[in-house]
């Protein structure tokens, strides 16, 4: 069924995508992630006013392939974080997404070229079939782990002990 499904898929492209991200802290509050978010919003105006995305991802992104310049190489649209996959298909090659909150924090991303998919044959296509569906179920299953955690999330918060002043103290 999924390779037929496959066959008829609307996105029958390739990305090659450029990634920056600044990762929110565990417990994040809600002034720390707003400070987060104008940080990117600051990176977001260096690259629309032509400052090299390569090189701004390699001094403020805290993404795994930020010393690449947040290359990601090439991707179906199937092998992209679901958070951003849809974001990407609006993009016209060389643009830079609008900023992207995730679980884990912002992110910014640049359409540096597409191209179409080549047609799988054989044996090929059922591996590349079984291949796109694990990738699909990591996405859940990582989704439903975040979820999780931040459903069972307890934050312990412990003041010192007021003591009262004594009467020699004041």
């Amino acid at each position: 069924n999924f390779l037929q499904r496959s066959q008829l898929q609307q996105n029958e492209w390739r990305y090659h995508l450029g990634h920056i991200m600044l990762a929110l802290p565990e417990s994040a509050n809600a002034k720390q992630r707003e400070k987060l978010k104008q940080q990117m919003e600051i990176i977001r105006q260096k690259l629309l006013a032509g400052e090299d995305f390569s090189q701004i991802a390699i001094r403020f992104s805290q993404g795994s392939k930020a010393l690449m310049g947040g290359d990601l190489g090439w991707l179906d649209y199937d092998q992209m974080p679901t958070f951003f996959a849809k974001e990407v298909t609006q993009l016209k090659t060389g643009e830079i997404s609008p900023i992207i909150r995730s679980p884990v924090g912002f992110h910014i991303i640049k359409l540096i070229d597409k191209k179409p998919k080549q047609p799988h044959q054989g044996s090929n296509a059922r591996e590349a079939a079984l291949q796109t569906l694990r990738l699909q179920k990591a996405n859940e299953v990582l989704e439903l782990w975040l979820h999780q955690l931040r459903e069972n999330a307890f934050v312990d918060i412990k003041l010192p002990e007021l003591r009262p002043q004594s009467t020699a103290q004041k």
